[in-house]
């Protein structure tokens, strides 16, 4: 194979082996696939009918973390039911948890000075939410 080429039927496109392809709305797409060799080029197509976007989708957007910097206790609101990782600069995991309640407590007080990167998952969704922050 020398390349392929993916159209979700959404305007949307990618040009690698395995492309991962989240559709925004519901409705019935036409997706091809399209290989190309030195031989010629070969195509599949089907369509997927995405149904049920809307409902009990959760926007990350609302998530709340403070206070940055933090020294002892770092609070994470908005975020129930979701895995917390968070890494060191070099991308060692230091913390993992999930969240339980709207409003969870962090005890940091462990870590020394310095920059974490903090991820948010819902594990229903695959959604994230990325944030620095500063340790003192």
């Amino acid at each position: 194979m020398d390349s392929v080429r993916w159209s979700f039927g959404d305007g949307h496109t990618d040009t690698i082996l395995n492309p991962i392809h989240i559709y925004t709305a519901n409705g019935t797409y036409h997706s091809c696939v399209t290989v190309y060799t030195y031989c010629g080029s070969d195509s599949a197509c089907r369509d997927i009918v995405i149904s049920g976007l809307g409902i009990g989708v959760v926007s990350k957007n609302n998530i709340q973390i403070w206070p940055n910097p933090v020294k002892d206790e770092l609070t994470v609101e908005g975020a129930s039911g979701d895995k917390l990782t968070m890494t060191d600069i070099v991308g060692n995991e230091v913390y993992s948890t999930f969240i339980t309640g709207d409003k969870e407590i962090l005890h940091v007080t462990f870590l020394p000075r310095g920059v974490y990167v903090l991820q948010v998952v819902a594990p229903a969704t695959g959604v994230s939410v990325v944030r620095r922050v500063v340790k003192e």
